[in-house]
């Protein structure tokens, strides 16, 4: 498998090919500042996913891209929304498949459900702690909790506060591992499926399931 990243500035690069790494170690990244740049290398290597970053957009140099028979996925940075869904509109007259990038959880999404899915599945995601990236496995958490204006993930060890909707860190799970047992809670599915008539003995905690909890649950 092979990464492109343009990019402008060089530590950006970095960044993302150290999280490129993390997920496919046997991947070979390239990096460059200018889409011109990127054009060329498309046609000289078989890049499967792209991720853009530039201020100056050269459409131009993407028109060649349109005799581009490969699937290529391509990801879109920008901090103006609207200036990437015209991007996005725009590229699409040159590319496959454009997408919107907005953090990296969504390269994770988007390659799962998109050209990878039927070959590779993520077993991880990633949060920011510290002003690091976190990588944290499904299997490792224990108990996702809200609080009042963050959400804590529990894991062997460990735990980490995360300045993060409930409803937000659920897009990243897969339902079929993990089960909202309430407003304020997610527990492994496993866990959940102990549950004896609507109620759950979680800890020191009973906890009592609605009949449509249940019923997600597929419990009795």
């Amino acid at each position: 498998m092979q990464f492109l990243i343009v990019n402008e500035q060089a530590f950006s690069c970095q960044a993302l090919r150290t999280i490129i790494m993390q997920c496919r170690p046997a991947a070979t990244v390239y990096t460059c500042a200018t889409t011109q740049q990127a054009a060329d290398l498309l046609q000289q290597h078989e890049i499967t996913a792209m991720f853009l970053k530039v201020k100056d957009w050269n459409y131009t140099s993407f028109a060649e891209m349109q005799a581009h028979h490969r699937p290529l996925l391509v990801f879109i940075s920008e901090h103006n929304e609207k200036g990437t869904e015209l991007l996005a509109k725009d590229l699409s007259l040159h590319l496959k498949e454009p997408y919107c990038l907005t953090s990296v959880n969504r390269i994770l999404l988007n390659i799962e459900h998109g050209l990878f899915r039927a070959q590779y599945h993520w077993n991880f995601f990633f949060i920011k702690h510290n002003y690091r990236f976190k990588k944290i496995h499904f299997p490792d958490v224990q108990c996702i909790e809200a609080k009042t204006n963050y959400i804590t993930i529990t894991v062997p060890g460990n735990q980490f506060m995360i300045a993060c909707s409930l409803n937000k860190i659920m897009t990243l799970l897969p339902q079929q591992q993990f089960f909202r047992v309430n407003r304020h809670l997610v527990l492994p599915a496993e866990v959940v499926q102990d549950a004896h008539k609507g109620r759950l003995l979680y800890g020191d905690r009973e906890i009592r399931l609605s009949r449509r909890r249940r019923r997600e649950g597929v419990i009795a």
